[in-house]
């Protein structure tokens, strides 16, 4: 029982072998070239995502606020022109939203992020009255070139 398996497995890698073959007399195309066409994808992407770090009332000009966020790319491409997008929203005393419209907000373009590394970036938001010890900040990924926004993914 035991020569049949191993003689079915062998039979298959000949006829994998032999198709493979075909191709490469067929489009002049070497085996390894066509193997890595079908395993690794052409369209490769940088892979990002954010961490909201910290924000609060910048101390040498009370009218801007500053939200700290990290950027970080998992892929193997450079992510090109990421653009964020900050807003401040009212919250209650236990940190709930009162609102989906935020106080103020900032669309920046933070630039670009280097294959598998991070990016620290501070985004400032002019200060409204309305903020208060209670707000909450909100950022997301907007938009990026060559890139694929993990959070996309996840939801």
């Amino acid at each position: 029982m035991k020569w049949q398996a191993v003689f079915s497995i062998l039979l298959l890698a000949i006829a994998i072998l032999l198709v493979l073959l075909f191709i490469e007399i067929r489009q002049k195309v070497p085996i390894v070239q066509t193997l890595n066409r079908t395993i690794f994808s052409d369209d490769e992407k940088a892979l990002v995502t954010y961490v909201n770090k910290r924000w609060g009332e910048n101390e040498y000009n009370s009218s801007e606020i500053i939200v700290n966020v990290a950027l970080y790319n998992y892929g193997y491409e450079e992510a090109k022109n990421v653009v964020m997008t900050c807003g401040i929203y009212d919250a209650d005393s236990e940190g709930n939203y009162k609102s989906d419209i935020p106080i103020t907000k900032i669309t920046s373009n933070l630039g670009n992020v280097a294959s598998t590394s991070y990016k620290d970036t501070q985004l400032y938001i002019t200060n409204d009255k309305l903020i208060d010890d209670y707000s909450l900040s909100s950022c997301f990924i907007a938009s990026c070139e060559n890139c694929e926004i993990l959070d996309n993914r996840l939801t």
